[in-house]
């Protein structure tokens, strides 16, 4: 990947929101939001969103054209640079986040070899979105889509800064739906 493209990945969150979350290893271990259950006593988890907005959104994403093994397929996330791959989700709960964006017009499949991403659409702005790589049944969060197609992480610094501008997305829907860090 190109120095500029590394750019290109920490812009795309900005097309979604202007709340966009920043963070380093030396100030959020992003890895304990990610694999956490409920620390919360009495409040609303990132699992409780993702599976309540799977279940809202249920029709939009069976729109999409996937299969019911690749919806319930496992995703798996670069959380920080001394982490190895952590699960995140399941296909279907990745995809309820971008259903769940303000001003949405569309979400798009599209396909390049061992990849499949997903084109989101907001009013007022260019279409971006991120990309899976897919090996078997399971999909690594490892690319972003632009105007001008995928941009495919290369190393394991550029896995973190997809799945940093991934979870700047969800961040705002997850605080959207009640979830209090």
């Amino acid at each position: 990947m190109k120095n500029s493209s590394i750019a290109k990945i920490l812009s795309i969150s900005l097309f979604f929101s202007c709340n966009v979350v920043y963070s380093s290893p030396n100030n959020i271990h992003l890895q304990e939001t990610v694999s956490s259950t409920s620390t919360q006593q009495d409040g609303v988890t990132n699992e409780d969103v993702l599976k309540y907005l799977s279940e809202k959104y249920s029709n939009e994403i069976s729109s999409l054209g996937l299969t019911e093994e690749q919806l319930n397929s496992n995703i798996y996330v670069r959380a920080s640079l001394n982490d190895n791959f952590v699960f995140f989700s399941n296909l279907k709960q990745f995809l309820s986040v971008f259903f769940d964006l303000p001003n949405l017009q569309s979400v798009k499949l599209v396909k390049y070899n061992n990849y499949i991403g997903f084109k989101v659409k907001l009013a007022g702005r260019p279409a971006t979105g991120f990309a899976l790589y897919q090996e078997d049944n399971e999909y690594f969060l490892k690319g972003v889509i632009n105007d001008k197609g995928l941009i495919a992480a290369e190393n394991i610094e550029e896995e973190g800064l997809v799945f940093n501008s991934y979870y700047s997305v969800a961040f705002v829907v997850f605080n959207k739906n009640g979830v209090k860090y």
